[in-house]
């Protein structure tokens, strides 16, 4: 059974405090059996000879159906990124047989099978006979095809939360028998969170403007693990929507909120151009020099290289705190 530290030690706990109680731990997407996995049995990888103790398991999706293992599954498809990396950093990655195309770290995906997670050939799919199929926040319509073939199908929400993120590295480290490795690495990445938080102290952050797109679209400050990221760096989105998650922004209305800074977080713009867009010469972060290009795959996706993302914008957002070495 996983150790879970006491509740001052955790990041969910002191954001709460921080916050006044607005952030709430989130619980468990899918919800393992009170009977887990002995963590003698999690290390190791490759396929599993014998059955180890804690199953069959059964585990709830995120539309409330549930899925049960008779034993750990050693031909998984994962058709979302931040999952294939965490299958990988819990050691399960002998386990995976396919990814989706954009799952491309580590570079052990690369010699994968690939599908398109929003429109897989699900009869190709289910000529690899998977005992588990991944899949994150898709159409339903691609999980009803899976279902409707008799895949196995664990369907996971988005993390809101670096603490829901966590619940699901647990959640993984159960149902592929790598509890020892899943806590390994929920510890690693909790601690790593908890120290950037502790540096940040009450130091006041300043406004930000994360864009995911060339379309404007931003992570809501309320309800994303994006938002959470500049919670735990005090400092302020210029976006707060608990209705909608991602909003779509204007020009104006970014030139309005003048965020102080700009974090680019795609590919398709740079901090050059993102200055030179008509209007935006007034804007703090434009005058300040303040507009920066982050790696999207450690702010935007939910997996184990988030911790590394925040540490990347801890720097940016202070760097009086974190001097670069």
């Amino acid at each position: 059974m996983m150790n879970s530290p006491p509740p001052w030690k955790s990041l969910a706990f002191r954001l709460r405090l921080r916050t006044g109680g607005v952030l709430e731990r989130a619980g468990l997407v899918a919800v393992p059996l009170a009977a887990l996995l002995a963590a003698s049995c999690g290390g190791g990888g490759g396929p599993l000879a014998t059955i180890p103790p804690g199953f069959p398991l059964t585990v709830e999706r995120a539309d409330g159906e549930e899925l049960t293992f008779a034993k750990p599954p050693e031909r998984i498809v994962s058709l979302s990124p931040g999952h294939t990396e965490i299958l990988y950093a819990i050691g399960a990655g002998d386990q995976v047989t396919a990814v989706d195309t954009q799952s491309d770290f580590p570079e052990e995906t690369s010699e994968k099978t690939k599908f398109d997670a929003m429109s897989p050939d699900v009869e190709a799919l289910e000529g690899l006979d998977p005992d588990l199929v991944v899949v994150m926040a898709g159409p339903k319509a691609v999980v009803q095809s899976l279902d409707e073939q008799g895949l196995p199908v664990l369907w996971l929400e988005v993390p809101d939360s670096e603490s829901a993120l966590l619940d699901q590295v647990d959640l993984l480290g159960e149902i592929t028998a790598h509890i020892e490795e899943s806590d390994s690495l929920v510890d690693s990445i909790d601690s790593r969170f908890i120290s950037v938080f502790d540096t940040v102290g009450a130091t006041a952050g300043p406004r930000v403007y994360h864009e995911l797109d060339d379309e404007l679209t931003t992570a809501s400050s309320s309800t994303t693990f994006i938002g959470e990221l500049y919670l735990i760096l005090n400092g302020t989105s210029i976006a707060y929507d608990p209705e909608e998650p991602y909003p779509k922004l204007t020009l104006d209305a970014i030139v309005e909120a003048d965020p102080e800074v700009i974090i680019v977080a795609h590919s398709d713009s740079s901090p050059e151009s993102v200055k030179a867009r008509p209007g935006w010469q007034n804007i703090s972060a434009v005058k300040n020099d303040r507009v920066y290009a982050v790696d999207p795959d450690t702010v935007n996706r939910p997996g184990p290289r988030l911790v590394d993302g925040l540490e990347t914008l801890a720097k940016l957002l202070h760097p009086e705190l974190f001097p670069e070495p």
